[in-house]
């Protein structure tokens, strides 16, 4: 128990982890009742050996992430949440409110950038490209984290508590699992403010209309701010548009850098480089 105390990052994954576990067994119940083939075994087996290549690359690279946070925080001019897992004193409501906006906020704008810069994309296509939607996709995390974390170090800048902003960060991306289903239509009015699972396959969908639509965290708000905004109004058709579904987990984590590598062999190493920093260039089905 004293562990867990010690390291609630660590105590809150587990939880998260353990019902995200048990809402995807829910989900294969409730779809084999119903007599939809919305699981596909392989492609389910990919998604949580993803997961535990996700899980062991974190192992390492969350204390480093967290050093870069500290090292940035020891410059801001605010300290919001300072050691708050340590129970020093009682960290403001506003404070945590401010933090899940602002780190929304970044994980918009991160998210937008990952689909329109190739080296970001490397990173990010792995997790679109699954042919199925359902809660096991939410497993489906890329094995090359690094270069999200600039896009959050303004938070530690501001003043924001290192352990704080990886709290939240994990908090909102166990919430956005959660939307990886097409069980559930819609949220209702819910859906004007909060993403969603109707609003998350829009993302998911390959179809013109969908494609760079819909990069919100836990909020929508911001696609209805910045125009990036999508309905659903058809149902989607899921994946990257490849010629086969992709169920070795080693060739969905390194999709995209295989085929830099072969551009590389092919277009040399200048006019590679410069593809890195454009739009990533596959295909919808349209």
């Amino acid at each position: 128990m004293n562990y867990f105390i010690d390291h609630p990052e660590k105590a809150i994954t587990l939880f998260l982890i353990t019902i995200l576990l048990c809402l995807v067994i829910i989900e294969v119940a409730v779809s084999k009742f119903q007599k939809r083939n919305i699981y596909n075994f392989k492609d389910t087996f990919a998604n949580f050996v993803m997961y535990l290549g996700y899980f062991t690359i974190n192992m390492f690279w969350l204390p480093v992430a967290f050093g870069i946070y500290v090292f940035f925080h020891q410059f801001s001019v605010f300290k919001l949440g300072e050691q708050w897992w340590l129970f020093q004193g009682t960290v403001p409501e506003w404070h945590w409110l401010l933090l899940f906006v602002l780190d929304d906020l970044c994980f918009y704008i991160f998210h937008r950038t990952s689909h329109a810069v190739r080296i970001l994309w490397a990173s990010h296509v792995s997790h679109h490209s699954s042919e199925q939607f359902n809660l096991s996709v939410g497993f489906r995390q890329t094995w090359l984290p690094f270069f999200a974390i600039i896009f959050w170090i303004p938070l530690a800048l501001i003043g924001f508590d290192p352990l704080m902003i990886m709290t939240m960060q994990l908090i909102s991306l166990s919430i956005q699992a959660l939307f990886h289903t097409q069980t559930v239509k819609s949220l209702g009015p819910l859906d004007l403010i909060f993403n969603s699972p109707s609003h998350h396959r829009v993302h998911h969908g390959t179809q013109a209309k969908y494609l760079d639509k819909n990069f919100g965290g836990v909020l929508i708000i911001w696609d209805r701010m910045f125009g990036t905004f999508q309905k659903e109004v058809e149902a989607p058709i899921f994946g990257i548009g490849l010629p086969a579904p992709q169920y070795n987990p080693f060739k969905v984590a390194f999709y995209e850098c295989s085929l830099i590598l072969n551009e590389i062999k092919t277009r040399g190493v200048k006019e590679t480089l410069i593809s890195l920093v454009k739009p990533p260039g596959w295909r919808s089905h349209e």
